[in-house]
């Protein structure tokens, strides 16, 4: 048993058309004013295929440095994004 599990928060940006990075930079600071304990969070993984800007990249890393962006050389579709979440995560727990 895990006594002090630590998470993985994983966030595909196959939506990221749809929703815009304005969104994605919301969510992003919803994560970062969380009270849970800062070492609970292991990890904020951000998916992206390969649409994503090398702009919107640098305005994610440049506004949260310990966000990890994974940008995959093809493609993505969404359960693509998801599942290539999981496998690169490190967290006892996988959040999505």
């Amino acid at each position: 048993m895990i006594t002090d599990p630590r998470i993985s928060i994983v966030i595909e940006t196959e939506n990221l058309g749809m929703a815009g990075l304005d969104d994605l930079m919301t969510s992003l600071a919803s994560l970062h004013a969380q009270t849970l304990p800062k070492e609970a969070i292991k990890e904020i993984l951000v998916i992206g295929g390969s649409h994503i800007s090398t702009d919107s990249l640098a305005r994610i890393t440049d506004a949260y440095p310990k966000v990890r962006v994974v940008v995959s050389e093809k493609p993505l579709e969404y359960t693509e994004s998801k599942m290539l979440g999981a496998k690169v995560a490190t967290g006892d727990i996988l959040v999505f």
